[in-house]
């Protein structure tokens, strides 16, 4: 990830990233932060059901 993100990062860009366990990893977030990035994270689904 450092080698291939951070090196296109500058800082103020936003980062979006879907909420899958690896993206919400301390070093993750520290390292988009680190570039001067700014990490957003999607909000989560909402499951709806259909009642008839």
């Amino acid at each position: 990830m450092k080698q291939r993100l951070c090196s296109w990062l500058r800082r103020g860009d936003v980062v979006i990233m879907d909420n899958l366990n690896i993206h919400k990893m301390r070093v993750v977030r520290n390292t988009i932060t680190a570039a001067g990035a700014i990490p957003i994270y999607l909000p989560s689904p909402t499951i709806t059901t259909a009642h008839s």
